[in-house]
């Protein structure tokens, strides 16, 4: 499992930059993985499966209420959905359904996609360690910035 956090940041050698830069690295990072592995993923599917996935990405709950009626009626009792909804004790049952539809989505249509993960992961983490000097760099120009009147 892939974990975005400071535990990442420190094993890139990003572990000491001010806690804004640390949330801005983490947030462009997960969104560049999420938009790389997207690419990947979608290339060769059909409109009839983009457009069923595209209901659990824009939280389509009546869509996705219907969806799981027809496909996976026992989510709930899920090891993954139970483990989900236990870290997240916050979140609405329509966030639930969008993010344990899109893992069982996948799991149908792209058996692969953990590899695609990974795979992409890698090369973004070697990317990012070519990257630390100039993010170090650019993290000390913003703080000298924001201490300066």
């Amino acid at each position: 499992m892939i974990n975005l956090d400071m535990k990442f940041l420190r094993d890139v050698g990003l572990g000491d930059i001010p806690k804004e830069s640390s949330h801005k690295i983490l947030d462009n990072y997960y969104r560049e993985l999420q938009t790389r592995v997207g690419e990947i993923i979608m290339t060769g599917m059909s409109d009839e499966q983009l457009d069923e996935f595209d209901i659990f990405i824009k939280k389509n709950a009546p869509a996705m209420k219907k969806w799981y009626a027809q496909h996976e009626p026992d989510y709930q009792d899920s090891q993954y959905y139970r483990e989900l909804k236990e870290k997240n004790p916050t979140k609405s049952e329509t966030w639930l359904m969008s993010d344990v539809g899109c893992k069982l989505w996948l799991d149908r249509n792209r058996p692969d996609h953990a590899e695609v993960v990974h795979q992409v992961f890698e090369t973004m983490r070697a990317e990012l360690l070519d990257a630390v000097p100039r993010l170090r760099e650019a993290c000390q120009l913003m703080d000298q910035d924001s201490t300066q009147p």
